[in-house]
């Protein structure tokens, strides 16, 4: 029982106007169990509660909302509540708890995943999930079944609505799948979705930024989530690997992020993003990401997953705008400590002149057998190129590059699409020979590299000519020829690989430019001073 003799304080008061703000008057338990308010008017009984709630505000009804609530607000100080679109008052996201059904919110969709399917012997059914951010918080929430189909179409990400609920249902977030900090996770019910007009005051993306020397001397996580604010500096062409799990092929892409610490890591993007196109890479965007996965292997790296928020490019968040302006500025020059793989750091920049090694290294100091992809980087000569087989035929589809088969209709077939059409694009998977003074290497070069090579000539435009030639001995290998002799400062990836149980070490090009003697000879000179 309370005690209704005492006297209320001013803290009191104020607890129980914000719970009937909250919860509503006449739900008296409900305020008597918030985590916050609760521990105020721990003293009071429910019937305290209501007693008071009609003597502080005589002629109001308990079903009555709080009267003059914009007066309260500001007498208290606290702050008031934004309008949805109906009018209703739009609840902050850092307020909700488990003693509510009936809300309105007015959020951002920071992140939107895919539609899922699930098929049980005991159900079946389908969901999505979003991550909502406010002026007062982030939460996730979850769409099921035939709710799930009305609201998904509706949601874009980066977008702000009202979602006015009736019977939705919080529970205790798994920490295990999202990165957020709110202490629950939503379901929605009865829901209904409205757009709205941007809003300045919420922010498109919210992190607590680290930076990449939080690694540096062994400190910092090895698993859990963090949030970072970097540029991409290099992004390895785009694969796909088989789960070890599921069965199913994945795409990925790895890239090099670093950031004005002096430190860059290895971070891997799956699915849509690691379709982007290669041009998109090239022009060494700024990420705002928030919730990259934390791994140890091969020291420490960072992987996008499921829960992940990634902003690109953004000119709202201070820190990125900061570090574009470093970049442009000479930071775009600036020697990197790699935390990745046994490269030394050199996967993640261009190799200084001072640190580059020769061929022979390759062997002699046994690139290539650790957990990671060594990096070496070496100016070498181009010998030879194996004209026999030069490209494939992949998939014309933008982002696809996957292997097609020709129909015997002459049109090409792509299995991972699941498509059919005219033309194919054919793109190079090189095998060639580098000389230096210590010895000679076999080396792999794919599209983008073998393009610098062929001095820009791309596939498609070289099997014409291949085709045109056809017959006549000696003039396709002939013209081949031409790009051999030519010097390039290369970035060499080496990795050891198991085929029919014999180890051989494979090196493709990660970064290859034409030898600019002048300034090869101005930092001979350097380095010999």
């Amino acid at each position: 029982m309370g005690v209704p003799k005492t006297k209320w304080s001013p803290e009191e008061e104020e607890a129980l106007r914000k719970g009937v703000k909250k919860y509503g008057a006449g739900k008296w338990r409900f305020i008597q169990k918030d985590p916050v308010l609760g521990k105020i008017l721990n003293q009071r009984s429910n019937v305290d509660l209501k007693d008071k709630w009609r003597n502080m505000y005589p002629g109001h009804s308990t079903a009555d909302p709080t009267p003059d609530s914009d007066d309260d607000d500001r007498k208290s100080g606290s702050r008031s509540r934004g309008k949805s679109a109906g009018g209703r008052a739009a609840m902050p996201i850092a307020e909700l708890n488990p003693y509510q059904q009936r809300f309105c919110l007015r959020a951002r969709v920071t992140t939107k995943s895919q539609m899922r399917y699930w098929d049980k012997p005991t159900s079946k059914g389908n969901l999505f999930s979003v991550d909502l951010l406010d002026a007062s918080g982030e939460i996730r929430g979850t769409f099921f079944k035939e709710t799930a189909d009305k609201v998904f179409p509706i949601l874009e990400e980066g977008k702000v609505y009202t979602f006015q609920e009736t019977s939705g249902r919080l529970k205790p977030a798994n920490k295990q799948y999202t990165s957020l900090t709110h202490e629950f996770e939503l379901t929605f019910g009865n829901v209904t979705v409205e757009a709205c007009d941007d809003d300045a005051g919420i922010s498109q993306i919210k992190g607590d930024w680290q930076p990449l020397s939080l690694f540096s001397d062994g400190g910092g996580p090895r698993d859990g989530n963090l949030d970072v604010v970097a540029i991409v500096r290099t992004a390895e062409p785009v694969g796909t690997i088989i789960s070890s799990k599921s069965g199913k092929e994945l795409t990925k892409r790895e890239v090099v992020l670093c950031d004005d610490s002096g430190f860059d890591i290895r971070c891997t993007f799956w699915g849509d993003v690691a379709l982007k196109e290669d041009a998109f890479w090239d022009k060494q965007p700024t990420l705002c990401a928030k919730g990259l996965r934390v791994g140890d292997f091969g020291g420490v790296s960072l992987s996008s997953g499921f829960s992940s928020q990634l902003l690109w490019d953004s000119q709202d968040q201070p820190r990125s705008v900061e570090l574009r302006q470093w970049w442009s500025e000479g930071g775009k020059e600036a020697s990197t400590m790699g935390l990745t793989g046994g490269g030394g750091g050199m996967q993640g920049r261009d190799v200084p002149f001072t640190e580059r090694g020769v061929l022979e290294d390759i062997k002699s100091r046994q690139l290539g057998y650790g957990e990671k992809p060594d990096y070496i980087g070496v100016a070498a000569t181009l010998n030879f190129v194996r004209s026999e087989k030069l490209w494939y035929e992949a998939c014309a589809s933008e982002g696809c590059q996957k292997k097609v088969v020709q129909n015997t209709d002459g049109t090409w077939m792509c299995e991972k699409c699941n498509s059919t059409s005219q033309d194919c694009q054919r793109r190079y998977i090189v095998s060639c020979t580098f000389i230096d003074d210590s010895g000679q290497q076999w080396v792999s070069a794919f599209n983008e590299s073998a393009l610098e090579l062929f001095g820009k000539v791309d596939a498609d435009q070289l099997a014409i000519y291949k085709e045109e030639v056809d017959g006549e001995d000696g003039k396709f290998e002939a013209y081949m020829k031409q790009f051999n002799f030519q010097r390039y400062v290369l970035k060499l990836r080496v990795k050891a690989e198991v085929w029919n149980e014999t180890t051989r070490v494979k090196a493709s090009i990660a970064d290859v430019k034409l030898c600019d003697y002048k300034a090869e000879s101005a930092a001979l000179v350097q380095a010999l001073a």
